[in-house]
């Protein structure tokens, strides 16, 4: 039963690897061309143009001119292409960087119920609920690995735990058969094989 568990918790694991590694290149791949300056404009002026292509509505993204507003453009993608790039490292051992997805779940969900919350009061432009909608179901498989990853772990634990009383229940009757051996008496081979 052990064994079982330990290939089905190094399958997960490897199942929550590739979950993490796709988030990160997500973030990377998306916000990468926000944070170099003037190349933003041009960003954003393509993301209209694929929500206009979709027909997905909304009022048109009019990149910002003013330079305290590009700014921070380029900072918040900054942020997220260092996000991405936390959430890789998480990919690397998410046995020990739990922390990293649970956060990073928390985070996806409460910026899709902006993005809900701005589409619904500014009418921006609605590809933003496509990003929204995969960090949701990003969010949700963190959450799922995380909680499969813990019940694999306590019933590991459970398991150890057996053998351990196994083993221990073993021993007390080994301890028991060599008690009852009186000394200097001899063994035929038939009776040592029967203890």
């Amino acid at each position: 039963m052990q064994r079982k568990n330990e290939k089905m918790m190094k399958h997960t694991v490897k199942r929550f690897q590739k979950l993490l590694f796709f988030s990160a290149l997500f973030n990377i791949v998306l916000a990468l061309p926000l944070v170099i300056p003037v190349m933003h404009e041009k960003y954003l002026s393509l993301v209209w143009k694929l929500n206009q292509v979709l027909m997905l509505g909304g009022k048109e993204i009019i990149p910002p001119k003013d330079g305290i507003a590009s700014l921070f453009i380029n900072t918040a993608g900054i942020d997220l292409v260092l996000i991405g790039v936390i959430v890789f490292y998480a990919g690397l051992n998410p046995l020990k960087r739990k922390f990293i997805p649970l956060a990073n779940a928390v985070g996806r969900t409460f910026f899709a119920m902006i993005i809900i919350y701005y589409v619904i009061t500014m009418k921006i432009a609605r590809i933003v609920l496509i990003i929204g909608g995969i960090d949701v179901i990003i969010s949700i498989g963190f959450v799922y690995f995380l909680i499969r990853l813990r019940n694999l772990n306590d019933t590991t634990a459970i398991d150890r735990r057996v053998n351990d009383d196994v083993r221990a229940e073993e021993f007390d009757k080994l301890m028991e058969s060599l008690d009852n051996i009186q000394p200097g008496r001899t063994f035929k081979r038939d009776e040592v094989n029967d203890r």
